[in-house]
């Protein structure tokens, strides 16, 4: 079956304000000498490496296939969060340049994950293991090296020894979580429910099981602001297989052309009305008739293809 891509969820500007107010709060308190400086630079750092893992990641997006040579908001978005949880092992003992080389080994580590699962077809909307692992292993491996006792600026055999732990750290947690995953997953796996059906993916999890879109047209809909090229959907679906998918009735013609808004952001233009994917042509008959089928390998739907 033809890999049908799903967008991602734009929740990453509320992380921003967490990691930042996780990082701050870890001081646990403001009344003895010493504990707003240590809260100011922890806020400066982790500012810091937000903004160089998302220059980094944007710049990536920008200039690799990886990230279609486009700008892109999400990717900045989840660079600079990226960045930000590499702040956190050391932001309140790290220099204001360590954080900085901190969050822009984030930002590529995080657009490099990202092109690692994407091409392994791992379903992660949010780029959540890219960002959390990417940020959190430069986190781990630079606050040894770059904190004011570190490796690099003092170097003595205590932080040498501080380094090696660190990474020991990193192959426990990668070994714990690798584990329990495999456990976790592979069980999902073995009794079949780990994924759901084909047609619950591309209307979506709200929708389908909660009844509701995640986010209603009317919450972001901008009239001005569409963008109404008629764009072509193909199907690969050849009349044959049609017919022997829904015994023998035609639902819709392989070629239709309908007028959908893409949700590029820097045009500004809008997604799919009321997210319901009703201008694709799909009646409720086709759905339910095609994803019920047990072979629905031999049957392939190619989406829209959009152009930026």
């Amino acid at each position: 079956m033809r890999q049908i891509q799903l967008r991602r969820h734009v929740v990453a500007q509320d992380a921003h304000h967490e990691e930042k107010g996780s990082n701050m709060s870890a001081q646990l308190d403001l009344s003895h000498p010493g504990d707003g400086v240590a809260v100011s630079v922890s806020a400066v750092n982790t500012l810091l490496a937000g903004s160089s893992g998302s220059i980094v990641a944007t710049i990536l997006g920008r200039a690799t296939p990886t990230g279609s040579y486009r700008w892109s908001y999400n990717t900045m978005l989840n660079g600079a969060i990226a960045g930000m949880v590499s702040a956190c092992p050391a932001c309140n003992d790290m220099p204001f340049w360590g954080a900085y080389v901190t969050g822009a080994g984030a930002g590529f580590l995080y657009f490099a994950l990202r092109a690692l699962i994407n091409h392994l077809h791992v379903d992660d909307p949010l780029d959540a293991f890219a960002v959390h692992f990417g940020g959190g292993f430069s986190g781990m491996v630079s606050a040894p090296l770059l904190v004011t006792n570190g490796v690099i600026l003092v170097g003595d055999v205590n932080s040498a020894e501080v380094f090696c732990w660190q990474l020991v750290g990193i192959l426990v947690l990668i070994a714990w979580g690798v584990g329990f995953c495999s456990i976790l997953f592979g069980s999902l796996k073995y009794f079949k429910i780990l994924r759901v059906e084909s047609c619950v993916e591309i209307h979506g999890m709200d929708l389908m099981k909660h009844g509701e879109p995640a986010y209603p047209a009317e919450s972001w809909q901008e009239q001005q602001y569409w963008d109404h090229q008629v764009k072509q959907l193909v199907y690969s679906l050849s009349s044959t297989k049609i017919d022997e998918a829904v015994g023998g009735q035609t639902i819709f013609d392989s070629i239709a052309t309908v007028d959908l808004g893409v949700n590029n952001n820097f045009r500004l233009t809008g997604m799919p009305p009321q997210m319901n994917f009703a201008h694709l042509a799909l009646t409720d008959h086709f759905q339910k008739s095609l994803f019920s089928l047990e072979n629905q390998q031999r049957v392939g739907l190619d989406f829209i293809s959009r152009k930026y």
